[in-house]
């Protein structure tokens, strides 16, 4: 059983990441206005960030 409750964890730590990309609203905001400034940088650090 400790074996499992530790996987858990791992598991949730993975889920956490998800997570955070998504409650950050204002860097998304601050991509979107540099996708109009300059659309060729905002590709890329999306695909590093994934």
């Amino acid at each position: 059983l400790p074996t499992k409750k530790e996987r858990k964890d791992s598991d949730s730590s993975r889920e956490t990441p998800k997570r955070v990309p998504k409650r950050p609203t204002r860097q998304s905001i601050d991509n979107a206005s540099k996708a109009s400034s300059s659309p060729r940088d905002t590709p890329p650090p999306k695909r590093r960030r994934i």
